[in-house]
């Protein structure tokens, strides 16, 4: 079970600002990235961004780790919306076999200083008895040095035969401070939802915190070179048992332009000391408070820039320790900017 919480701490505090998916990937606890995924954190961001298409590459399953995706965005006037197809929320019903989201839409407005996008799925299998019907909301704004963000899932809500899932209303809400040589974060998630499986009915309350500082007194125009520190909890209440992770997370990460058309990427991250897991809802000594297991990750990735096209990759073989010659752009995507 302890699995289960390591993913709660995913899904509820895992790197906020999002950029690409290869770039997120390479740059391991970048907080303050602006790009074409951190959107989904921030609308607002849309502004910044810019006209473009984004085409992220990966499985047509939306239960793959990494799933095809994409969305195109324009400016008219002070005025930036767009359309996103096929980012799935990830959710805890993926857990029990309940259906995620079937074929999500985003719509996306964002004007002056503010934004603000609309996620709808809904999907009905009579042939396996499946349902899901998913609507959140999200909204951002960019206030000089800060930055203020909140998603609310209003619905939520799943069926398979005779098995239900309710979820919601689930909040994230989050801030940021840009302080010169430290960037700062504070992000917060709350949610509930009640499951029926086999005519047993279970109630979850989920919270998840999350506090970083990164240095970033060593970037210049053409390099960012950061370092920092993260502190994540997450709980997992089930009834009257409780599934918690508490995390110190230390990262150094780098990204510089290596020539005109070539970006390179590269981090490393561990946890520090602190930290440990404990499920309760297990029969001892499992339900006893473990240490954080050896999680030392070294990631990296490059950027091809040709014209106004951007191709994000990460170079496979982070794991093996050898480059993979057959995998040299995994995760991939492509940014287009009009």
């Amino acid at each position: 079970m302890k699995k289960v919480i390591l993913v709660l701490a995913s899904m509820m505090m895992a790197a906020p600002a999002m950029a690409s998916k290869a770039r997120v990937s390479a740059l391991q606890g970048a907080t303050f990235l602006v790009d074409t995924q951190t959107i989904f954190e921030n609308p607002a961001h849309i502004l910044s961004n810019g006209q473009l298409l984004t085409l992220e590459m990966g499985a047509v399953s939306n239960s793959a780790a990494t799933r095809a995706e994409g969305g195109i965005f324009r400016k008219e006037t002070e005025m930036t919306y767009g359309v996103y197809l096929g980012h799935v929320n990830d959710s805890f019903r993926a857990t029990n076999g309940f259906l995620v989201q079937q074929n999500p839409v985003e719509v996306f407005f964002g004007k002056n200083n503010w934004g603000a996008s609309v996620s709808l799925s809904n999907s009905d299998k009579k042939t396996t008895e499946e349902k899901e019907t998913t609507l959140l909301g999200r909204f951002g704004m960019v206030q000089d040095d800060l930055e203020f963000y909140g998603t609310l899932e209003v619905l939520n809500n799943a069926e398979k035969v005779d098995d239900t899932y309710k979820s919601g209303p689930n909040l994230n809400v989050g801030v940021e401070k840009n302080a010169g040589r430290f960037y700062y974060g504070a992000e917060l998630a709350y949610g509930m939802l009640k499951e029926e499986v086999a005519t047993v009915e279970t109630e979850t309350k989920a919270m998840g915190l999350e506090l970083s500082m990164m240095d970033r007194s060593l970037k210049t125009a053409t390099r960012e070179l950061y370092y920092g520190v993260l502190l994540q909890y997450a709980e997992l209440k089930i009834e009257d048992a409780k599934q918690t992770t508490m995390m110190l997370p230390v990262v150094i990460g780098l990204e510089v332009d290596a020539a005109s058309w070539l970006t390179f990427r590269g981090s490393v991250k561990q946890n520090f000391l602190l930290g440990s897991t404990k499920d309760e809802t297990a029969a001892a000594p499992g339900d006893e408070a473990d240490s954080i297991a050896h999680d030392t990750t070294v990631a990296v990735g490059t950027g091809i820039k040709w014209g106004d096209f951007m191709l994000d990759g990460t170079l496979a073989g982070s794991t093996t320790g050898q480059l993979n010659g057959n995998q040299v752009l995994t995760n991939a995507s492509v940014t287009y900017k009009f």
